[in-house]
């Protein structure tokens, strides 16, 4: 999408890092040099210095050929403008940033649409939301409702005295069968990456899990959390801004006793006379005695809502030091917001941050009604509509397997579109769980896509239908050499034409599930140098099948195929007799794939070593302290953070039609050269625990250094 953007403050700047990884043409408008220089140097963007209400600055930032505008500046009267001005120069779609809730409140008396803006969306509207959800799940760090309340996302620290600590996801569902909850994200040791819990996570003391549960599953998530919760009938708000005053006027009218505090006269009038039922404070919040004097130790939470993020801060700080149990600071620094754990605040509301989590679901590809970016953490939570259209619809999340939703409806898929930066999460997501089941569905996933783009039409008849109905094993993929130090752009397997007839000798290794199989689809090199790709039926003769065992991969079977002489048909080659194969940019593709999978054991190894280090006590302290642990855990983030960079910048490169060659081949030498260093350093920190069962670092180990040496079989 052509997406153009209004504002290059935090919720502009926000939203253009979200746009721009997944690959959108984004430009962005500010009056600001200083604010425009950052996007302009670190992200991938446009921008177009000047004020956007101005009809030239839009026509310079190309609006007329605009998918979506967007206008978030500090100005709610630019905002309106920018959209209604983008509208008639030719913007498909526009959304505007407006400060003032009653426009939010009363939607329904206004048709923006009318005027030429699509959506608007509050902040501040959005802030005093998430504050009412936090005040009434004040047992929980974070809640966000879906599916209109049916579902609810809860957050919260496991205590040591939860029944569940110590146990595996698995283990807890077998021991509280009744319970209705699935844990779908944990943080562990202030690490800002997701952990996605499987059956074999492990609950620990301490341990900052997302749930989703159902209505009646919140009192259930109490008792077995050992969370306490909060009586709350008493609340002290600083602030009586627009979020301040939302805020006080909706609990307000459920019946909670609130006191705003305001230390504009003025404004603490207005606030009285409109809202009867809030006592207002006319007092400089922030003076303590002052506070005391007015009941401050008798709140059951207190909730800093001014514009100044460090006096929310430090206010909700000193509320704490007087045993309050609930305190809810709004920030707009997201450094401070990043920091929630450690400042000792039990929850930081950013409101720009909320805004642009709210504008990027217009954006993402797909029929999105709600998306709530986790806190701290490097994942999302997003719920999609299903219509009648789907390609999903009526069938079990179990049996969708990604084959089928690439092959296309013909051949009995779904034939849902795929990208090679989608592929890559895809594969870095599994083998972060399990790298043999990653591989295990990367390898038909390739086989599929091969067929898919590169074979005749009678192929992708008899061979698609196959591998979208399940039979995923039916068809396997023989690219990787035999031979030592062989070049893989050529195949230890030769094919010389004989009338109609292809003489194929030499062999092939790696092949998945190769005894499942009732065809090969092998790679070979002709007469003429080009290598090409045969269909070889597994009865034909001349073929002798053994199993091969690699250094890691054990969840995965591996065979080498022999061939002596088999013959098979011309018209076996993929694509037909007359077809000529890129073999390089398949085998590039393949790197990138591999260098995905690499991605996500090192991320695995490194999310493991770290806690490992912070709880493994040596002369009464824990390593982590020790200047060689921490370096060596540095080196590994830096080196698995480079692995990441390049993989993605890569895969989106293939993407865009570029050639992507040399990029490729770099990235999969880093990947598998620094993953065995990482897989090797790993081993290391555990000493000798990372040699034993008991600790999956050495099976990551291996895992790595048998992708090191697993040329191809996992495309992008």
């Amino acid at each position: 999408m052509k997406i153009v953007i209004a504002g290059a403050g935090e919720v502009g700047l926000h939203l253009s890092k979200l746009l721009s990884y997944e690959s959108h043409d984004i430009t962005l408008i500010d009056n600001n040099e200083v604010n425009l220089k950052d996007g302009e140097n670190y992200l991938d963007i446009k921008v177009v210095n000047g004020d956007s209400s101005s009809p030239s600055i839009l026509e310079k930032a190309s609006v007329y050929n605009a998918d979506l505008v967007i206008s978030v500046t500090a100005s709610e009267s630019i905002n309106f403008f920018t959209c209604i001005l983008s509208k008639k120069l030719g913007a498909k779609r526009t959304i505007a940033r407006l400060t003032n809730t009653e426009f939010i409140e009363n939607g329904n008396k206004f048709d923006f649409s009318s005027i030429g803006i699509d959506e608007v969306i509050s902040p501040e509207n959005l802030a005093a939301n998430e504050v009412k959800l936090l005040i009434n799940d004040s047992g929980f760090t974070n809640s966000h409702d879906f599916e209109n309340g049916a579902l609810k996302m809860m957050a919260a620290k496991i205590q040591n005295d939860a029944p569940f600590v110590g146990k595996t996801v698995m283990e807890a569902a077998f021991v509280f069968p009744g319970i209705k909850f699935m844990p779908i994200a944990i943080e562990r040791s202030a690490s800002h990456s997701a952990i996605i819990p499987r059956g074999d996570t492990i609950f620990k003391n301490d341990d900052h899990v997302y749930f989703i549960t159902c209505h009646d599953g919140v009192d259930e998530l109490y008792n077995l959390m050992g969370t306490k919760r909060d009586e709350i009938q008493k609340i002290m708000i600083l602030g009586g801004g627009r979020v301040g005053y939302k805020v006080a006027k909706e609990l307000s009218s459920e019946g909670y006793k609130v006191k705003l505090v305001e230390s504009d006269s003025n404004k603490a009038e207005n606030i009285a006379n409109s809202l009867p039922n809030v006592l207002v404070l006319n007092i400089d919040g922030t003076r303590v005695d002052l506070l005391t004097e007015e009941g401050l130790e008798d709140m059951d939470a207190f909730i800093a809502t001014t514009g100044d993020s460090q006096k929310n801060i430090m206010s909700c700080l000193m509320a704490k030091s007087k045993n309050i149990g609930r305190t809810i600071a709004i920030v707009d620094n997201t450094d401070y917001f990043e920091l929630s754990e450690s400042i000792g605040v039990d929850t930081l509301i950013n409101k720009k941050l909320l805004a642009a989590n709210q504008i990027f679901r217009f954006i993402r590809k797909g029929n999105i009604l709600e998306l709530n970016k986790l806190n701290n953490m490097n994942a999302e939570v997003l719920e999609f509509l299903v219509n009648k259209e789907s390609k999903v619809k009526g069938k079990k999340i179990k049996d969708l397997d990604l084959i089928s939703l690439i092959i296309p409806e013909d051949f009995g898929g779904m034939g849902l579109a795929q990208d090679s930066v989608s592929n890559a999460l895809t594969l870095e997501a599994l083998a972060y769980g399990d790298l043999s089941l990653a591989m295990s569905i990367s390898a038909p996933l390739l086989t599929a896509q091969i067929i898919l783009n590169h074979g005749s039409e009678d192929q992708k008849s008899e061979y698609l239908p196959q591998l979208a109905d399940g039979s995923i094993f039916n068809v396997s993929l023989g690219i990787n050499n035999a031979s030592v130090a062989a070049d893989p752009y050529q195949s230890s397997v030769t094919a010389n034409e004989s009338g109609d007839e292809v003489i194929l000798n030499g062999a092939k290794t790696g092949l998945a599930f190769a005894d499942d199989a009732k065809t090969f689809l092998i790679s070979a090199t002709n007469e003429s140098g080009k290598c090409e790709l045969y269909f070889v039926n597994k009865d034909q003769e001349g073929i002798e099948l053994h199993a091969k065992e690699f250094m890691g991969l054990k969840g995965m079977p591996l065979s080498q195929i022999n061939f002596s002489d088999c013959k098979i048909k011309t018209s076996q080659k993929l694509g037909g007799h007359n077809y000529s194969l890129d073999y390089k940019a398949l085998i590039d593709s393949s790197r990138i794939g591999m260098s995905a999978l690499a991605l996500g054991v090192c991320q695995a190894v490194l999310d493991y070593v770290v806690p490992y280090t912070n709880e493994r006590v040596a002369f009464d302290e824990p390593i982590s302290n020790r200047q060689s642990v921490a370096f060596l855990i540095a080196d590994m983030a830096i080196e698995t953070e480079a692995i990441r960079l390049m993989v993605y910048k890569y895969a989106a490169l293939k993407d865009l039609g570029a050639d992507f060659h040399k990029q490729a081949s770099l990235t999969y030498r880093f990947a598998s050269h620094h993953g065995m260093k990482i897989g090797t350093d790993g081993v290391q920190l555990l000493g000798g625990h990372g040699f034993t069962h008991e600790h999956p670092v050495e099976l990551w180990y291996r895992n790595l250094r048998a992708i090191a040496i697993f040329e191809a079989g996992a495309g992008v």
